[in-house]
């Protein structure tokens, strides 16, 4: 129910990409994990931002809605992270939250703003002592690293890009 296919999409992401509300449903009642993501999102984010009838989409959200405490390994500065809340991080670190902590699925705080364009909150991970590791193969997402200005540029396709300064011997890229 919550495999893959190749393109990274889950069955009940794929569903709701359609707004298919009955399909999710059922989904939803043999065991679809709706906090699994793709590289589009959540099925959450994938509905709205495919789905058209208001109706529906609202079905879908009540159905696909989930609190962040719900996603393995998700942490406080994930969700500063998404919310692109960068003044929240230096407290964050000092309560013990872990800078590189990822996700189930790998995602750190810092690859989460990078993901969804948050550039001061990205900047401010980076500052903390982030790696500034984004996995791009199978992501939307593509990066200019330029080490002798010690900056990433991100361009995220459909977005603005930005670009984010690296502490010195902290710039690492991945392909």
């Amino acid at each position: 129910v919550n495999a893959k296919d190749n393109d990274d999409m889950t069955p009940v992401a794929i569903a709701a990409a359609q707004g298919h509300v009955d399909v999710v449903r059922e989904l939803a009642a043999a065991g679809a994990d709706k906090t699994v993501e793709s590289v589009f999102g959540t099925a959450l984010k994938i509905a709205q931002d495919k789905v058209q009838d208001e109706a529906k989409l609202r079905e879908l959200e009540e159905l696909l809605r989930f609190e962040w405490q719900e996603v393995p390994g998700w942490t406080e500065l994930h969700v500063a992270a998404s919310e692109n809340r960068a003044e929240a991080v230096p407290g964050l670190l000092e309560a013990r939250c872990h800078v590189d902590a990822t996700t189930r699925d790998g995602l750190s705080a810092f690859a989460l703003a990078v993901r969804v364009g948050h550039a001061e909150a990205a900047q401010a991970l980076l500052t903390a002592g982030a790696l500034p590791l984004v996995l791009f193969r199978s992501n939307p997402l593509a990066a200019l690293l330029r080490p002798e200005e010690r900056t990433v540029q991100f361009r995220r396709f459909g977005t603005a890009s930005f670009r984010v300064s690296c502490p010195p011997g902290r710039c690492a890229y991945y392909e």
